[in-house]
């Protein structure tokens, strides 16, 4: 209703009382202006800007846009403060497309990125620049992870040592078993040197009594 040259990515925000928005003209420029507030600006952003979000953040108004480089595969998210010194800093690059969507909290912001129906990462602003937002349910999941592995941990080395035990019992009933077979084989031997101790002798008495045979039983007849 307000602008004629309209063409994509309409943004607003509230700030101090006024009504500010941002669109992306027929020109393919960058619009930031207020209703009310006085004269529209083009702001200077990088080529092929899209997909804008205005914010409020560290008592200034804060424009975020995307842009791509299809020929190097980058895809980028910059920021630009509306009433600063103007520079465009770099909040994320990524070799991948990706989306963002911006959480207003108060005089702070925090940046979603996702792609597809999966969250890449979260980043809230704090003490100057964007920092990586580590939410509750995760610390709790981290924690709860931790104390599985440590419980596990102990379990393995559990186990480890009741194996050890087992294998050097094992060890001594297998050296035992070996001494218990050494003693059967000494034993064994010994019966079969006295059996063919015995088979030799049962031998010669064998010869012995047929000799006698033979010399004193033709004399007996």
């Amino acid at each position: 209703m307000l602008k004629e040259d309209y063409g994509r990515d309409l943004t607003s925000v509230m700030f101090y009382g006024t009504i500010y928005f941002a669109y992306i003209n027929t020109q393919n420029e960058l619009v930031f202006d207020g209703i009310g507030a006085g004269e529209e600006e083009i702001i200077p952003a990088r080529t092929g800007a899209h997909n804008i979000e205005l914010a409020v953040m560290a008592g200034n108004i804060i424009l975020f846009y995307m842009t791509c480089e299809e020929r190097k595969n980058i895809h980028c998210l910059y920021m630009c403060s509306v009433y600063g010194d103007g520079r465009h800093s770099e909040v994320i690059q990524e070799s991948e497309k990706f989306q963002y969507h911006i959480v207003q909290m108060k005089n702070t912001v925090m940046i979603i990125i996702f792609r597809d129906m999966r969250i890449l990462f979260q980043k809230i602003w704090a003490e100057g620049g964007f920092k990586n937002a580590v939410c509750q349910e995760s610390e709790l999941l981290t924690e709860g992870l931790r104390k599985e592995c440590e419980q596990l941990r102990i379990k393995v080395q559990e186990n480890e040592r009741a194996f050890r035990n087992e294998l050097e019992a094992e060890r001594y009933r297998s050296g035992r078993l070996r001494e218990t077979v050494g003693e059967y084989e000494k034993e064994i031997r010994y019966a079969k040197q006295k059996y063919d101790e015995l088979a030799g002798f049962a031998g010669r008495l064998q010869d012995a009594v047929k000799q006698w045979r033979e010399k004193y039983m033709e004399e007996i007849r």
